[in-house]
C-alpha cells in the first residue's frame, strides 16, 4: 500500500459508514475495483491506495495506471457504462453513499501519468 501525505500523527484510521452501506459498495466507492479492472486492461501497471488527514476531512485516494477515463462526461450517469458486464450503477452508489456521509467521491484522469485518480472525502469526526 502506498501511503500520501504524513501520518506520523496517527496510528490507525477507521470509517465509520451507516448499516444499510454495504462493504462492497465502501470498496468500489474508494474506486479499488475499477482501479484493479483498469490495470489489469492495460496489460501492466501498477494500484495505489493511500490516505491523507486533513483538518477537517479524511481523503482516500486510489490511483491506477489503465488507460484512463476516454471521456468523464457520463461517469456519474446512471446506467451508463462503458464494461461489456456493467450495470451502470457502481459509480453513482458510491457518490450517493459518499454524499449520504457528508463526503464526496471525484473520478478524474491523472495529470502525472496515465491512469485514471479517485477521491473520497469524508468528514473527520474524533472518536472518544
Amino acid at each position: 500500500m502506498t501511503v500520501f501525505g504524513e501520518i506520523s500523527r496517527a496510528a490507525a484510521i477507521s470509517l465509520l459508514v451507516s448499516p444499510s452501506a454495504t462493504s462492497a459498495t465502501i470498496r468500489r466507492s474508494c474506486g479499488v475495483k475499477n482501479a484493479v479492472e483498469a490495470t489489469l486492461e492495460a496489460g501492466a501497471g501498477a494500484v495505489s491506495i493511500g490516505w491523507s488527514d486533513h483538518q477537517a476531512t479524511v481523503e482516500v485516494v486510489v490511483r491506477d495506471e489503465g488507460p484512463g477515463l476516454s471521456s468523464t462526461t457520463n461517469l456519474f450517469v446512471p446506467f451508463y457504462t462503458t464494461k461489456p458486464n456493467g450495470s451502470g450503477i457502481g459509480l453513482v452508489l458510491c457518490r450517493q453513499v459518499a454524499e449520504a456521509h457528508n463526503g464526496f467521491l471525484t473520478l478524474a484522469n491523472r495529470t502525472d501519468r496515465v491512469g485514471s485518480e479517485a477521491r473520497l472525502t469524508l468528514p473527520r469526526q474524533q472518536i472518544d
